[in-house]
């Protein structure tokens, strides 16, 4: 079954997120939008390596 998913950020994350990287709201879509906040964050996500090579 399909379904939709994504990220919330805190308040405190969208305060300081990079004014051409965000989208006015605390959601980021998980199929797209969710890449903005990736390169906001990165070190909040895994290692690629992690990923790749489990």
């Amino acid at each position: 079954m399909p379904g939709n998913g994504g990220l919330k950020l805190t308040e405190a994350l969208v305060d300081v997120l990079p004014s051409h990287l965000t989208l006015g709201c605390e959601f980021y879509e998980e199929d797209e939008a969710f890449a903005l906040v990736y390169l906001a964050y990165s070190q909040l996500f895994p290692p690629i390596q992690d990923i790749a090579h489990p």
